[in-house]
C-alpha cells in the first residue's frame, strides 16, 4: 500500500495525472483480495499489484484507455477461467473485479499527501469512492474519493454527509474492501488497517537486511539500539524511524505498542536480549522473535522464570527466530526473520 501511495504522490507533485486500480471483488480462486491496490503512471510504470498475468494486463490496457478519456472511474471484470488465462499459466480460474479511477487535481494532492502521513504514523483509516450509478459498460457516474480518519473526512477527501456512519459500520463488515449500496448509489469502502510495524530491537548486520525486506513487503519499520555509530539513517536508510536510547532499559515506555507490533529482538548481548524480552512480554505484541540458539534461548528463560515468569507467557517467544529454512548468512536469518513476521501477520502458523 505505501509504494502505491507514494507512487501517486510522486506523480500528482510533478503535476501528472495517474490511475488508481483497486480490487473490488473477486470469484473462485483469483490471486488478489478485495482492496489490492495498484497505481499505474501514464510512461506505463506501476507499483502494487493485481496479481500478474491477464488480469494485470488487463488492467494496465484500461489504464491506458482512462488516460486518453475524460472517464473519471470505471469498473472492469478480468476473466481468469479463459483461453488467455490458460496460456498464461494461470490455472486459479474466477475472475477479478476492479475499480478504475483517474487521480489527479488539487482535491487528490491534498487526500494522498494525508493517507501517507496516516500510513506512515500507523493510523487505521477508512478509504473509499463514491460512484454512483454504474452503466452496464461499467462507467461510473461519480468517483469522489473519501479518506476518514477518526470520524471525520481528512484534507482533500469528499464528505459523505449523512452517510458517513453507515460507510463507517459497512468497512468494518468488509475488511480491506467490498461494494457497498447507499441511497446516494454504489459506493467502494475499506478500511486501510496498519500492515504492522517491526520493532528492530539491536541495530547489527541481521537488522540492516531485516529492515530493508521488512519494509519491502509493507512493515513500517522502527530501530533502536544504543550504539549512535550503528543506529543512523546511513545504516537504515528505509527505516521509518531509527531511535537511539541510553540504554534498553524501559525500552517501549513512551511508545504505546498496540497489537499490530512486531518485535525483533537482535541485540549485541545475552543480557540486553533478556532486558528487552522481559518488556517486550509485558507490551500486546502480535509477535515477539529472539535472535540465539536453544541454549541461549533456556538461559534467558530461566533468568525471567526467576523473576516471575510464567511459562504460558513464555511460550509466545519465537526463538531461534525465523522459520527453519537453514539460513546461515545475515541475509538469510533476514529473509527467515521476515518470512515468519508474514507468517504471523497473515495469521497463519508452521
Amino acid at each position: 500500500m505505501e509504494q502505491v501511495v507514494r507512487l501517486l504522490n510522486e506523480e500528482l507533485a510533478a503535476g501528472r495525472p495517474a490511475v488508481l486500480v483497486t480490487v473490488i471483488g473477486r470469484a473462485g480462486s483469483a490471486p488478489r483480495e478485495p482492496g489490492s491496490r495498484m497505481a499505474v503512471t501514464q510512461s506505463g510504470v506501476f507499483a502494487g499489484s493485481m496479481g500478474g498475468g491477464p488480469a494485470e494486463a488487463g488492467a494496465l490496457a484500461m489504464a491506458a484507455r482512462i488516460f486518453e478519456t475524460n472517464e473519471a472511474a470505471r469498473i472492469i471484470r478480468q476473466d481468469l477461467s479463459g483461453p488467455q488465462a490458460a496460456e498464461a499459466g494461470m490455472i486459479c480460474g474466477g475472475s477479478i473485479d476492479a475499480l478504475l479511477e483517474k487521480i489527479q487535481g488539487p482535491a487528490d494532492i491534498a487526500l494522498f499527501g494525508s493517507l501517507a502521513q496516516g500510513l506512515s504514523q500507523g493510523q487505521s483509516m477508512i478509504a473509499g469512492t463514491l460512484l454512483g450509478q454504474v452503466d452496464e459498460s461499467g462507467l461510473c457516474s461519480r468517483a469522489e474519493r473519501f479518506l476518514i480518519v477518526e470520524g471525520r473526512p481528512a484534507p482533500g477527501s469528499a464528505d459523505p454527509g449523512a452517510e458517513t456512519e453507515a460507510l463507517v459500520a459497512s468497512a468494518k463488515k468488509v475488511g480491506p474492501g467490498g461494494l457497498v449500496r447507499l441511497p446516494s448509489g454504489l459506493c467502494f469502502v475499506g478500511q486501510v488497517r496498519e500492515q504492522g510495524t517491526v520493532w528492530l530491537m539491536g541495530a547489527g548486520h541481521v537488522a540492516v537486511h531485516v529492515a530493508a525486506l521488512a519494509k519491502t513487503v509493507g512493515f513500517r519499520v522502527v530501530v533502536m539500539d544504543d550504539r549512535a555509530d550503528f543506529a543512523n539513517t546511513e545504516r537504515f536508510s528505509t527505516a521509518d524511524q531509527v531511535l537511539v536510547l541510553p540504554d534498553f532499559n524501559r525500552c517501549f515506555r513512551d511508545h504505546g505498542l498496540g497489537r499490530e507490533s512486531y518485535i525483533v529482538i537482535v541485540t549485541r548481548g545475552h543480557e540486553y536480549d533478556r532486558t528487552v524480552l522481559a518488556q517486550a512480554l509485558q507490551t500486546p505484541a502480535r509477535y515477539v522473535g529472539m535472535i540465539g540458539s536453544r541454549s541461549k534461548r533456556e538461559a534467558i528463560y530461566a533468568a525471567l522464570r526467576r523473576q516471575g515468569v510464567a511459562d504460558d507467557v513464555l511460550s509466545r517467544v519465537h526463538s531461534p527466530i525465523g522459520l527453519g529454512i537453514g539460513a546461515e548468512t545475515p541475509e538469510e536469518i533476514a529473509v527467515s526473520i521476515v518470512a515468519e513476521l508474514i507468517q504471523a501477520r497473515a495469521g497463519k502458523t508452521s
